[in-house]
């Protein structure tokens, strides 16, 4: 019997779960200069991210939900190279958007920028938001 009054608290805690807010990285939306993302980038799974001042990129699995042509879902080259631009958003809440675009082939995906200045992170949904799953890249060293 005490089964089944915690299997049926569960389900009842279920419904809010499911609409409660996606999952965030840690800290506030950033508006940040477009110099403050050069440098090398990392996931959590070793993926590596390189912004260089000049608008290029070199990219060695970095994680990310990615598109090509058309809006298709694509994967990343692994490795690749591109350009990449930051830019702020016109949302309720500013925040810089950081694109970048592999060359050949155009698959591209955006980061937003979070945290705190002294410690940024790049970061996305990977798939549905509300499945929870994160692509979170941190500076190198941090």
């Amino acid at each position: 019997m005490p089964v089944v009054v915690v299997g049926g608290a569960v389900l009842l805690l279920m419904p809010g779960m499911a609409f409660g807010e996606p999952p965030v990285p840690d800290g506030r939306p950033l508006v940040l200069p477009s110099g403050a993302f050069t440098g090398t980038w990392r996931d959590e799974d070793g993926g590596r991210l390189v912004l260089r001042a000049d608008g290029t990129f070199a990219s060695d699995g970095t994680c990310g939900d990615f598109s090509g042509p058309g809006l298709t879902d694509a994967l990343s080259p692994a490795p690749g190279a591109g350009t990449w631009s930051a830019s702020g958003t016109n949302a309720d809440v500013p925040v810089t958007r950081v694109q970048v675009g592999f060359a050949p082939g155009g698959v591209w995906t955006v980061y937003e920028a979070r945290g705190t200045a002294e410690r940024p992170v790049l970061w996305q949904h990977l798939g549905d938001p509300d499945d929870g799953a994160l692509c979170v890249l941190s500076r190198a060293g941090t």
